[in-house]
């Protein structure tokens, strides 16, 4: 699993996760299913050293399986420490977000949705 790639080095050191989801379409976006093992995943694999989450730019669904779904399986207080933010200035409230490597999706919602909000955070205007 791709995911178990890229967070297995990760997993003995403190770290903060932040999940993108603009742009993400109904074609593209993560099954039920995926969403569940990634949860479970996560709470037994991962949660010594999560200090945050944040859910960025989450559609209505998201939302709802994270405040719906996670105490159903179990996880509820692994994922006590996520936030839902709705554009890059919420984020760079908590982290400077210009390094980030961040999605030409992610940053083109932002500036479509929130124009003034991301003159702030990237310095020029719409």
């Amino acid at each position: 699993m791709y995911v178990m790639q890229v967070m297995e080095p990760l997993r003995c050191v403190p770290y903060v996760m932040v999940y993108c989801a603009a742009g993400i379409t109904d074609d593209s976006s993560p099954s039920l299913q995926w969403l569940n093992s990634i949860f479970v995943l996560f709470s037994v694999r991962y949660k010594e050293n999560l200090q945050q989450l944040f859910l960025l730019q989450a559609s209505v669904w998201m939302r709802m399986y994270i405040w719906g779904g996670l105490p159903v399986l179990g996880a509820a207080t692994f994922w006590k420490d996520y936030s839902v933010l709705s554009n890059l200035q919420e984020l760079d409230q908590h982290m400077i977000v210009r390094p980030l490597k961040l999605a030409k999706s992610v940053i083109e919602y932002d500036k479509y949705h929130y124009p003034s909000e991301h003159a702030r955070v990237y310095g020029f205007a719409k």
